[in-house]
């Protein structure tokens, strides 16, 4: 059974490792673990430690570790022997990770598939109580099927018969075999000797050389992450304070750091966890079953080893930061045992504020400091005690810092004062125009305004000077222009209070296009208006608009005149319709034939007029398209 631990385990491993370095062996001696101490401890901020060890050896030899057995993928993916004078590494040796164990049972169903193939005894349940208690099946387990609920049957096979049995009526399973009795008994000590022990493996690595050499030998564990404290003691009267920093460790293992370097990098490499250890298999296809195609077949059974061989619980978490902490002499930390070493203690620019941030609903100002990282280190981030003087003031949190970066930290709540927002709506104005390919361009400027006022509720613990900085959220798309004195930090301005209030103006830039020859004379009047438009972006505008009038005004004298036309035509068709009715000799009829000679005479010169009138229409629209066409306008 594989026990979930650290993957150089917890208190075990280097200790085991240690004593294992143990053995090592070489023309016939034994060289004792001084002969490669640990030299440098290197702790990642990925949950990994790296550890080397580095001495002298002589000649040829054998190196013989033991590790704990849910340790050996780690060990064995990242352990690496470097033989600086020129030796060789010839073979390492480990036991196959499939030994005859209980392994991986954590439920019934595990049990009965690691079982299968096993002479057993079935005791089943009386089905009433005071029945007869039913005779014991005995068999062969062939196999077993299991529900989600952890229900289900199992097949037991004798003298040519099978019968199904459902686990709800078995009492109890009994080993008939006394050999495999044997080995089941020895896979639960095993399991019971690794509740209470490493369960642990020996790998031998063999070396070649000749003479005296230094070896070196490196490896990877998991290990807990160092993590940072912060401290500011503030100095208001002169805007400095002093800043310090400590790395906090823990040394997990069983092997005392005697006089180790110890490298802090904060960094998040890939670091995987690779069940290297355990061989794997796949299902291979059998040749000329007639069920499915080969060609299949082949193709399932690569996607299943694919997914067999990519790492388990794979931790991708990245911080592109690299700044590495190495501290500047020997380290000494006993097992298990924690030391806290300093990463910065220097004095920075630092005073106090008060800040408030309405866009997390908050009118009450908080206590905090403004301090500027003035080492030339990045400074990961932790917890941040405040005091101001001689008297703690509150906590806060450090982010992740650059050099020559500035933070602002939050510790404490301030009762006395009150910040109000209000915002009005925004305010919209058009601001240029221009031409391009036949469109044209309209930016408009958009800006709001916030402001906020300070507001006394008593008397201000921080005194009169202390100054209020408000953290302005930027609405997305939009640009803070004023105050000039803001400065940002991502989505967030930060603004300056002084006095009672102060008004936060942000701005966007709206743009829209305009295909020319969609713009109407209303349109055309409104951009050609605007005070601010380019002299020659106004007269072309003009130009269109002259242009489109003179097409209106020609297709408005062509409209009324065929109006008139067809008014004409329908009055003709109303007299000839009377006309028929009537005699010849009367005076109505004479009237009627007197109107149509007057409406021919009329539609004669409308013939002409209306000529003239198409005729300047096209003109005009030929105008229009022309000028048009010189824009760059997709006509």
């Amino acid at each position: 059974m594989i026990r979930r631990s650290s993957l150089f385990g917890g208190p075990g491993l280097v200790g085991h490792l240690g004593l294992a370095l143990a053995l090592l062996l070489f023309q016939g001696g034994i060289v004792s673990l001084a002969a490669l101490p640990l030299r440098s401890v290197t702790l990642l901020t990925s949950g990994v430690g790296e550890f080397v060890h580095r001495g002298t050896v002589s000649g040829s030899g054998t190196i013989t570790f033991t590790v704990a057995r849910e340790e050996m993928s780690d060990f064995l993916r990242s352990l690496t022997l470097i033989d600086h004078d020129g030796g060789t590494l010839d073979l390492a040796e480990y036991p196959t990770g499939s030994d005859q164990e209980l392994q991986d049972v954590h439920r019934l169903a595990d049990l009965l598939r690691q079982l299968r193939g096993t002479p057993l005894e079935v005791v089943l349940r009386r089905d009433e109580p005071g029945e007869a208690a039913p005779a014991p099946v005995e068999g062969l387990l062939i196999g077993s099927h299991m529900t989600d609920s952890n229900d289900g049957t199992i097949l037991i096979a004798r003298d040519r018969t099978f019968r199904e049995i459902p686990l709800s009526r078995v009492e109890l399973l009994r080993c008939t075999d006394p050999a495999m009795q044997e080995s089941l008994d020895a896979a639960l000590a095993a399991l019971t000797r690794t509740a209470l022990e490493k369960d642990l493996r020996e790998v031998s690595l063999n070396y070649s050389g000749r003479g005296r050499r230094t070896l070196e030998i490196r490896y990877l564990r998991e290990m807990p992450l160092w993590n940072t404290t912060y401290r500011i003691v503030l100095d208001p009267g002169n805007r400095r304070g002093l800043l310090q920093g400590w790395a906090h460790i823990d040394n997990t293992t069983d092997l005392d750091w005697d006089e180790v370097e110890l490298t802090l990098t904060a960094a998040n490499p890939r670091t995987y966890r690779f069940d290297l250890y355990r061989p794997r298999y796949i299902n291979r296809p059998l040749f000329g079953a007639p069920d499915e195609p080969l060609l299949s077949r082949t193709a399932r059974s690569a996607d299943r080893l694919a997914f067999a061989a990519a790492p388990p619980e794979m931790s991708r978490e990245e911080l592109l930061t690299g700044m590495t902490f190495t501290l500047p002499g020997p380290v000494t930390i006993p097992r298990g045992r924690s030391m806290m070493v300093p990463i910065v203690n220097t004095r920075v620019a630092a005073e106090p504020i008060r800040q408030v941030s309405p866009d997390q609903n908050h009118r009450r100002p908080e206590a905090a400091v403004r301090f500027t990282n003035e080492s030339s280190d990045l400074l990961p981030p932790g917890p941040l005690t405040v005091y101001e003087g001689q008297r703690y003031v509150g906590d806060g949190a450090i982010p992740l810092l650059p050099a020559r970066g500035e933070a602002i930290v939050t510790y404490a709540l301030d009762p006395h004062l009150e910040v109000l927002s209000r915002s009005g709506s925004p305010e919209e104005e058009l601001s240029t125009l221009s031409l391009a390919e036949g469109i044209l361009i309209a930016e408009r400027r958009a800006r709001l305004r916030t402001t906020y006022e300070v507001r006394s509720l008593g008397v201000d613990a921080g005194g009169p000077d202390t100054p209020i900085v408000v953290s302005h959220r930027r609405r997305k798309g939009w640009e803070v222009i004023a105050p000039a004195d803001h400065t940002l930090q991502g989505e967030v301005a930060l603004v300056p209070l002084r006095g009672s209030s102060v008004t936060v103006v942000e701005e966007q830039i709206r743009e829209q296009r305009y295909a020319l020859t969609d713009l109407d004379q209303e349109m055309l009047g409104y951009f050609s208006s605007n005070r601010l438009i380019d002299p020659t972006v106004r007269r072309t505008l003009q130009n269109i608009s002259s242009l489109r009038s003179s097409l209106e005004e020609h297709r408005r004298t062509r409209q009324v005149q065929e109006a008139r036309r067809e008014e004409i035509f329908a009055d003709q068709q109303r007299i000839s319709t009377n006309m028929a009715q009537l005699e010849r000799n009367t005076s109505l009829y004479r009237e009627y034939t007197r109107s149509l000679t007057h409406q021919e005479e009329e539609l004669r010169r409308l013939r002409d007029t209306l000529q003239e009138a198409r005729q300047g229409e096209a003109r005009a629209r030929d105008a229009l398209r022309d000028y048009l066409q010189t824009l760059g306008a997709d006509l």
